[in-house]
């Protein structure tokens, strides 16, 4: 293999654009706080469902602690995702931001169909 291909296949295909980059800044951002967020309502309704001593009270606050978790978790691993994008702006990472993006609206969707099923089998 001669030096020009070497060269060749080190190249990595980018994608820039200033306008993208602002808006996935301000996501990420945005990402960040409502994980800290959501952090804070998983360790508040797990600590309140263990210390009311109901065994009802304390399901609800685990399962409250476990769908937050989860949110938490495909948030922060969402902005991780924008944030190695635009480090480098490789068309690799945005592919990868965007792959998170995706899971994360379909746990959510699914999280939001257990909630409201959860709901009307409650208040049934």
């Amino acid at each position: 293999m001669d030096r020009r291909q070497e060269e060749d296949r080190r190249k990595v295909e980018r994608f820039s654009s200033p306008p993208v980059r602002e808006h996935l800044r301000q996501i990420a951002m945005c990402l960040r706080f409502l994980s800290v967020l959501t952090f804070s309502g998983a360790a508040y309704g797990l600590v309140k469902g263990v210390l009311s001593g109901i065994s009802v009270d304390v399901a609800f606050g685990v399962f409250t602690a476990f769908v937050f978790g989860c949110i938490t978790v495909l948030m922060h691993r969402y902005a991780a995702g924008i944030k190695d994008y635009l480090f480098n702006e490789s068309v690799g990472n945005l592919e990868k931001a965007m792959e998170r993006q995706a899971m994360f609206w379909i746990v959510l969707c699914f999280l939001a169909l257990i909630g409201v099923v959860g709901f009307f089998v409650y208040m049934a």
